[in-house]
């Protein structure tokens, strides 16, 4: 059945905000569907569901019902849980990582949590399947160890220029002129071995994400002597070994995927068609929940104006988030080449003022790394300027404006680029206005389409400065302290000096020790300011109150295949 959206549903979407603070204890619809069909709003129309071209949440997620990792994310806890794999060692130097897929007849080491461990409201009473039972593809051939060791060559292969190629750079690579030649092995069809250049320990906490699936490839190769390299994305021959397969991909209008009846855990899906609509306008999504187009939706979406309201309601929620929002800065491009210059700016962002706008209780950003278990955020910075201690994380206006004149600056005329994504304008106007206020910048903003903004980014063309945000991979410092490091190096700002600190910190087995070392480096990396931080983010969605099993987590990932309609639900009489 389709779910395109009709002139009738955004006519009546067009109606439903202006009784929204008035109308019931629920802004969207309470009548549970018959149908075991969930639509799920999902912003931008993905570029690719290739996981070795993926750079965005929007595909990542799609991908993720598609194709299954090694492990999968506890929806619960967020620690690694069974995937295509249900065991793992790692040796005794904390450099050999040796995973048994499903099938192996003896399995070794930590066993990896299944569904038995869950709450009911996610297990439904359902038992784990048995590790012995072979994991499959779609296409019913057997899911192998193999299958590893070419999807991760592939994805590390400079041929493929893979954006988050970077993430394998912990493994070793024996041969320094081909970084595909990765120490991964397969011991046998179920034994998955590889070894990193030295102790990673967030390495493990990565191996979940879609971008290190197995992907299939007797039809990635049937495409390229096909002369389509990219024909295996598409349906039907798209392969697949997570709960779902891809059966229809309209170009903006939707995705749809239906269960995969070959899953190894199929018992546990519940969802027999999943609909993403790529809608990315914040408001029109909102009306199209409010009409019921859709049950639930990704939770960068609803506007800020529209967040006092929609907090009233019993279907609005927030979640905690591991994403931060910042201005990156060209630090080849004067005057931010001078570093007090690239302090006053910072001092004259009130990034209270941006939070409070936002109005979900996103928090002011000292530095780049969000508030994660174990780690202790900056609070403040005081380095000498210009004679004077001065806390550089402070909103300080005056500071601001003594530091632009004691470098000879009187008018400071500086563009910025943003991408063309929800909610980011709103939040460069009202920088551009605090800057023009506090310390007379000028500030010109240029909004640019997503993809050419992504790739004047990687390419470091923005003049001055870029708008960027990064939602994390994994709970650890590392997944944001990286991107200033080797191989990434995304910023403008290169310090050998950071990438060993950095280096040795991220190496360190002792938990306490090793994120007190990583807060030094992030330290290290706020004192050369490279990027001004604005605020930590907040999760804030709408979801049908007859959606269960859809917990929400840090990463904005959600876990639909744990994800079941109440038909029976009924709102409760207040």
């Amino acid at each position: 059945m389709s779910v395109a959206v009709s002139r009738r549903h955004l006519f009546a979407a067009s109606l439903a905000l202006a009784g929204c603070a008035t109308a019931g204890p629920y802004f969207g619809r309470t009548l549970p569907p018959r149908s075991r069909r969930l639509v799920h709003s999902n912003g931008e129309e993905p570029g690719t569901l290739d996981p070795a071209q993926s750079v965005g949440a929007n595909s990542e997620i799609i991908m993720g019902m598609l194709l299954e990792s090694l492990t999968a994310l506890n929806p619960v806890t967020l620690e690694p849980a069974s995937g295509l794999a249900t065991h793992y060692e790692v040796d005794s130097r904390g450099t050999r990582y040796t995973f048994y897929l499903r099938g192996h007849s003896k399995p070794r080491g930590t066993r990896l949590p299944n569904r038995d461990s869950l709450p009911a409201e996610i297990s439904r009473g359902r038992k784990a399947r048995p590790d012995r039972i072979p994991a499959v593809w779609s296409d019913k051939s057997l899911i192998t160890a193999q299958d590893f060791v070419f999807s991760w060559r592939r994805f590390a292969d400079p041929a493929t220029a893979a954006p988050m190629a970077f993430y394998l750079a912990p493994l070793l690579t024996p041969d320094a002129k081909d970084p595909s030649a990765l120490a991964v092995r397969a011991i046998d069809d179920f034994t998955f071995q590889f070894d990193l250049a030295s102790p990673t320990p967030s390495f493990l906490k990565l191996l979940w994400q879609p971008f290190l699936a197995a992907v299939h490839r007797p039809c990635i190769e049937a495409a390229r002597r096909s002369g389509r390299a990219s024909q295996w994305t598409e349906p039907p021959h798209y392969v697949s070994s997570g709960p779902f397969v891809l059966r229809e991909w309209k170009p903006y209008h939707r995705i749809a995927l239906a269960k995969n009846v070959y899953y190894w855990e199929a018992d546990s899906v519940d969802i027999e068609e999943l609909i993403f609509l790529p809608v990315a306008n914040g408001t029109t999504n909102v009306n199209l929940y409010r009409v019921g187009a859709v049950h639930s939706m990704d939770p960068r979406l609803i506007p800020p104006t529209l967040v006092p309201a929609l907090a009233q309601k019993k279907d609005f929620g927030t979640a905690s988030a591991l994403r931060t929002f910042w201005f990156l800065l060209n630090v080849r491009t004067p005057p931010l080449d001078r570093l007090p210059v690239r302090y006053a700016l910072n001092l004259a962002t009130d990034k209270n003022a941006i939070a409070r706008f936002l109005g979900g209780g996103q928090l002011p950003a000292n530095g780049i790394v969000p508030p994660m278990r174990g780690y202790l955020p900056l609070r403040e910075l005081r380095v000498p300027v210009n004679g004077h201690e001065i806390d550089v994380l402070a909103f300080d206006p005056r500071a601001a404006r003594e530091i632009l004149r004691a470098e000879g600056i009187s008018r400071l005329h500086l563009s910025m680029t943003f991408p063309a994504l929800p909610n980011i304008k709103d939040i460069t106007v009202i920088l551009k206005e605090q800057w023009r206020e506090y310390a007379g910048v000028r500030l010109d903003l240029s909004e640019q389409g997503p993809a050419e903004w992504g790739q004047d980014m990687i390419e470091k063309r923005y003049r001055h400065l870029t708008q960027d945000s990064w939602t994390a991979r994994c709970a650890d410092p590392v997944d944001y302290l990286s991107l200033f490091g080797p191989p990434e190096h995304y910023s403008t700002w290169i310090d050998s000096g950071f990438d060993r600190e950095f280096a040795d910190a991220n190496a360190i087995l002792n938990p306490t020790q090793r994120m007190k070392a990583l807060a030094a480096c992030e330290a290290k990396l706020m004192k050369a300011m490279p990027v001004i931080p604005i605020y930590h983010d907040v999760w804030t969605y709408l979801e049908a109150p007859y959606l269960r099993g859809l917990t929400p987590n840090l990463f904005a990932a959600p876990q639909f295949k744990y994800a079941w309609i109440d038909t029976n639900w009924k709102p409760e009489r207040s």
